[in-house]
């Protein structure tokens, strides 16, 4: 089929932050089987939708800011794919919009959010504290509402990204030991989009 590649960006909260890298792309290629659109299809005795999917996220972590890559037929707009899609997604996985072209090459910031249980006064203190601290691996801490934003950015961070478990389980050490609480059963979130970081 004579296509348009078109990139999807969705976000996966809640339960559907257990998925693995392979249930989520079961859960899509029958999303997008289910939503009826002309999409490209690989060859063979067993087709299979022709789909590219984000690097993996550790089973447990929230994202945002992710995209999958399918090859639509022309005569679907961006807003029907987008509709059709965000109807049959089960729930936990959000369509946030379509856009034309290709998936966009690895990204060069990486973020994470921790919730802080302390609240929102605790979090501003969490997050100067971290800026404070020097880690290399942290470029920014902010706070946004009960939440530290901590920022990786720079040549090589989306290299970092399979590692997210490690930077998070290792931001949660040093705030325990700044005393503050968060950190078991801290709801963590990651993307490689810099501009889906909460604002």
């Amino acid at each position: 089929m004579a296509g348009r590649k078109v990139r999807v960006y969705f976000e996966k909260r809640g339960d559907a932050r257990f998925l693995s890298q392979l249930d989520l792309h079961r859960a899509a290629e029958r999303a997008i089987r289910r939503s009826r659109l002309k999409v490209d299809f690989t060859a063979g005795f067993n087709p299979h939708v022709r789909i590219s999917l984000p690097p993996a996220a550790p089973v447990g972590v929230e994202t945002t800011g992710d995209c999958f890559t399918i090859q639509v037929d022309p005569e679907h707009a961006l807003e029907q794919i987008e509709t059709r899609l965000a109807e049959q997604f089960a729930h936990g996985i959000r369509i946030v919009r379509a856009e034309e072209g290709p998936a966009p090459p690895c990204a060069r910031c990486a973020w994470l959010s921790i919730d802080v249980t302390d609240g929102h006064a605790a979090a501003e203190a969490a997050a100067t504290a971290l800026r404070q601290g020097g880690d290399v691996r942290f470029s920014r801490a902010v706070a946004r509402g009960a939440a530290v934003i901590i920022e990786l950015s720079g040549a090589g961070a989306e290299h970092r990204l399979p590692r997210v478990r490690e930077c998070v389980e290792h931001a949660e050490e040093l705030l325990r030991a700044l005393g503050f609480s968060g950190g078991t059963g801290a709801v963590v979130r990651h993307g490689s989009d810099s501009s889906a970081a909460p604002a």
